[in-house]
């Protein structure tokens, strides 16, 4: 009898150790630096950061410096940093593999310019997002982590006005989700609306 209640803790303690062995699966790695401009050294702040097949991203702070999991589902993946006036970078990562002093430098894009005339004149709202009647007209969406903008046509024979208000909205894993926030350039608006450019 003593030596089946010996047997049968054994077996216990075997079989709970391996149903743990099984399920324990290795951490993520971490990927975590600094971006810098290629040419003057300084640190990029709010740079954006992102896993083109994970669909997980980050921001770096006001220092340059950035956090992010490395690759989970595939073994390998490319991480995408992108930062406003500056080329994009894409750089190899591998699941497992630790990159925790990345020093990426980013090359600034050249842009162009024409001869721009203001005129005075009147001023039509125009309406953009889901409450106008042309929903989601003048919208950029990408993946998460990722920067968002919107952009209005420059006819020649519209005019555009001043920014009123802006309604913006954060989603958890996407974009759009919940009302989030409002800014405004007009005294009197007090209230979230739409995106509204007057």
């Amino acid at each position: 009898m003593f030596q089946r209640l010996f047997y049968f803790a054994l077996f216990v303690c075997v079989a709970s150790g391996t149903v743990r062995a099984q399920s324990t699966s290795p951490a993520p790695s971490l990927l975590a630096g600094k971006i810098i401009d290629k040419a003057t050294k300084e640190p990029l702040p709010f740079t954006s950061l992102s896993l083109k097949s994970e669909q997980t991203g980050a921001l770096s702070n006001e220092f340059g410096v950035f956090q992010l999991p490395g690759p989970v589902k595939n073994d390998t993946d490319s991480l995408i940093v992108m930062a406003l006036g500056y080329e994009h970078l894409a750089i190899a990562v591998e699941k497992g593999k630790p990159m925790a002093n990345l020093v990426l430098e980013v090359s600034r894009r050249a842009i162009a310019l024409k001869e721009v005339t203001v005129k005075g004149g009147k001023v039509k709202n125009l309406e953009l997002g889901t409450s106008s009647n042309r929903p989601g007209d003048g919208l950029l969406q990408g993946q998460p982590g990722g920067q968002y903008a919107f952009f209005v046509k420059n006819d020649k024979n519209k005019r555009l006005g001043n920014i009123r208000s802006v309604s913006f909205y954060i989603g958890e894993n996407g974009f759009p989700a919940s009302r989030s926030g409002c800014a405004s350039t007009s005294p009197t608006a007090t209230t979230t609306r739409p995106i509204r450019i007057s």
